[in-house]
């Protein structure tokens, strides 16, 4: 088995402060976070560092720095390893990657959330949900990382 270290994060559409706090179960917090802190920044912002379009309705801007409503969560979970075969003879980063396994996890964790969400907007007026969530995982396979 291998211990897989996962940092899950996404950004709520268009809501305040007043989720800060709420406690989703499964280890989620929603926090507000400053855009320079999150680790997928570079998948939101383009290639001059500029906020993308989308975002735009989701973001706070406080003292001209830009932060939103996030939801986050950090794990360790165990997931088998890749398995080889003796006929094969070129194993590439693909087959190391345990795609499967951490997809399978993803879909989980996916389905958990948009039920908080449905739950959430029984509660909480408006359009409640999230723009994107973003996956991060680091784990060790035959001592690489």
């Amino acid at each position: 088995m291998i211990d897989v270290n996962v940092s899950i994060s996404g950004i709520f559409m268009c809501c305040d402060e007043s989720l800060c706090g709420l406690a989703l179960g499964r280890g989620y917090a929603i926090e507000k976070c400053d855009l320079d802190t999150l680790f997928f920044k570079d998948k939101i912002t383009n290639g001059r560092g500029h906020l993308n379009t989308d975002y735009f309705g989701s973001r706070i801007i406080e003292d001209e720095k830009v932060s939103f409503i996030c939801l986050k969560k950090d794990d360790v979970i165990q997931i088998e390893g890749p398995s080889f075969s003796a006929s094969k003879r070129v194993i590439s980063d693909k087959d190391c990657m345990c795609e499967d396994k951490l997809a399978q996890y993803m879909d989980n964790e996916m389905e958990y959330l948009n039920e908080r969400i449905n739950l959430l907007r029984l509660f909480k007026f408006g359009n409640i949900g999230f723009i994107d969530v973003f996956f991060h995982y680091s784990f060790i396979v035959m001592g690489f990382i």
